[in-house]
């Protein structure tokens, strides 16, 4: 896999493309801590070499917002496409890992020139806004993961929640700095690439099953279906029509239909074939809640 060369050549373009680099000590961090991301992976991102580094810093290229963000999307579909090339959950974690420090590194980015730059008034309540959303996106990292918990699989679903949040989070941060400093931007904020469906049983905070839906490749997903006390169902969702998908999980010999219902507020997943000794054709399970 070409991921050294590929972070590399990422790297440069991201960096010419923000301009100088920011003073360290107006940076704050509005990530994750250090010990917070040790999900990521054990192996660390390609670190560029010391010519280009200096070729870098030498350069004072100045961009407007919105193809910085485009930059940065760019940037991370030329990451994401070697998930496709990938069969082991290792490199798919590291991968996905890397997507998500793409993300966070531009978030900092922002943050450190919205407060150079906005007023004191408009940066404090930001700052206390930005505050509940890191809480908010730690227990949504956490939660994306909860069924999975010390599996192999846990990572990739931490990281693909964590870069999803944080690219969603740019964006407002990005309209934020463009009003502080009087530049223009006009993207909108995207939605949530993941999809991530519960059964709670009536409970408040118990999850007992979930289905979730990550982008692939065209308008397909990657879905885990957790079925409670039953079975972990893992393959590719294929689009049929508007919020249908047929799902197949080939190591376990499960096919079925997953539905997205009312707006994307729920799901279902109902068995069309197995071998009957997980589930059974003609099982329905319900999901009722969105929890994205």
């Amino acid at each position: 896999m070409k991921k050294t060369k590929c972070m590399m050549l990422i790297t440069v373009m991201l960096t010419l493309l923000v301009g100088c680099a920011e003073k360290e000590d107006n940076k704050l961090s509005v990530s994750l801590t250090e010990e917070e991301t040790v999900f990521e992976s054990d192996e660390k991102i390609p670190a560029i070499d010391e010519e280009i580094d200096e070729e870098i810093k030498s350069e004072e290229t100045s961009i407007s917002l919105n193809d910085e963000i485009r930059a940065v999307e760019t940037a991370a579909l030329e990451i994401e496409s070697a998930l496709q090339e990938t069969t082991t959950q290792t490199d798919m974690n590291i991968i996905s890992g890397q997507v998500y420090q793409l993300w966070d590194d531009e978030l900092n980015s922002l943050w450190s020139r919205f407060s150079d730059a906005a007023a004191e008034d408009v940066k404090a309540a930001v700052l206390e806004e930005q505050r509940a959303w890191i809480k908010d996106k730690e227990e949504k990292v956490e939660y994306a993961a909860s069924g999975f918990e010390g599996g192999t699989m846990a990572p990739l679903l931490k990281n693909t929640e964590a870069a999803d949040l944080t690219r969603i989070r740019c964006y407002e941060l990005a309209n934020y700095l463009a009003k502080a400093t009087g530049q223009e931007f006009d993207l909108e904020v995207p939605k949530s690439q993941n999809l991530t469906f519960v059964d709670k049983q009536g409970t408040p905070d118990t999850v007992y099953s979930q289905l979730i839906l990550m982008p692939a490749e065209g308008n397909n997903c990657t879905a885990t279906i957790e079925i409670y006390r039953l079975a972990t169902l893992e393959g590719t969702a294929i689009m049929q029509n508007d919020d249908v998908y047929g799902f197949e999980d080939e190591t376990l010999g499960v096919k079925g239909i997953i539905r997205i219902l009312d707006g994307s507020s729920r799901a279902t997943f109902e068995i069309t074939e197995s071998d009957g000794s997980i589930v059974q054709a003609g099982d329905v399970f319900e999901f009722q809640e969105n929890n994205s």
